[in-house]
């Protein structure tokens, strides 16, 4: 029996208490997506074989986009 280990990144969130109109796991820091940020240490991760994002529906291409663009081949699953 193989083991993986995988990570879940939760970015549902809709940010109202935040007082912006996008959530602010997509609002730039330090030049990239906050989301980018926890995509990229699990990407990099050598023990992590695979992530998931957990997202609103309406931000699923954001969520694709991001991975596309920083090459997250571990993004396995994009989750409402």
């Amino acid at each position: 029996m193989s083991v993986k280990n995988v990570a879940v990144i939760l970015a549902a969130g809709n940010g109202k208490r935040f007082g912006e109109d996008t959530p602010k796991q997509f609002l730039k820091v330090g030049g990239r997506v906050v989301l980018e940020y926890s995509m990229l240490g699990f990407q990099r991760h050598p023990l992590i074989d695979e992530f998931s994002v957990v997202a609103h529906p309406d931000y699923f291409d954001e969520v694709k986009s991001l991975a596309q663009k920083n090459n997250c081949t571990k993004l396995n699953k994009i989750i409402a």
